[in-house]
């Protein structure tokens, strides 16, 4: 639902907003931009983005042909950076315009790598790429800078990750690592 609370008086039921159907229960993972105008849908275990605009409550749907396991949009709002595990790929997708324009749909294939999940830095100026699915010991750094693009680097740790927490500045990360069977101290 879009909720406009200065124009609300009254008690009142506010409508729903159908994004792929009535009383559809699959899990979704919803952003919204900085600035309101719009929201990125992903279902759970679909290969289906869309882009809702909140100003007319018109839906885009884009097919990428493999399931998306993760969404994360820029601090912005003018991109966002889809994670699809199966081909161990990212990709990068200008808002709106990307969902008319495939030429604004860059993709970045990590080779031997495992990945399902992303997070954005508060700055904007990178991305860090992991699983929680799987106990891989390792994340990818990414720098989101076209102008100074470094190439992604990988980050070895000693044990898999669990959530990610990024600090405001996105100089650094807590990473919540998964429990081992076993003694801590070995």
């Amino acid at each position: 639902s879009v909720i406009r609370f200065a124009e609300i008086t009254e008690p009142t039921i506010v409508p729903l907003l159908l994004i792929d159907g009535p009383s559809d229960p699959i899990a979704r993972d919803v952003s919204i931009t900085g600035d309101g105008r719009y929201a990125l849908v992903r279902s759970e275990g679909a290969s289906v983005v869309r882009l809702v605009s909140l100003t007319d409550a018109t839906v885009t749907s884009m097919d990428v042909g493999v399931t998306i396991t993760d969404v994360d949009l820029s601090p912005t709002g003018n991109f966002a950076l889809l994670v699809l595990r199966e081909t161990a790929t990212a990709l990068r997708i200008r808002l709106p315009g990307g969902f008319s324009a495939p030429a604004m749909i860059v993709g970045t294939t990590f080779t031997g790598e495992t990945i399902g999940s992303v997070t954005i830095t508060p700055d904007g100026r990178r991305a860090l790429f992991y699983t929680t699915a799987t106990p891989v010991e390792r994340m990818i750094v990414v720098d989101l800078d076209a102008a100074a693009a470094e190439p992604p680097r990988i980050v070895r740790l000693r044990k898999g990750i669990r959530a990610v927490g990024v600090a405001p500045d996105g100089a650094t990360a807590v990473l919540v690592h998964t429990r081992i069977d076993g003694d801590p101290s070995d």
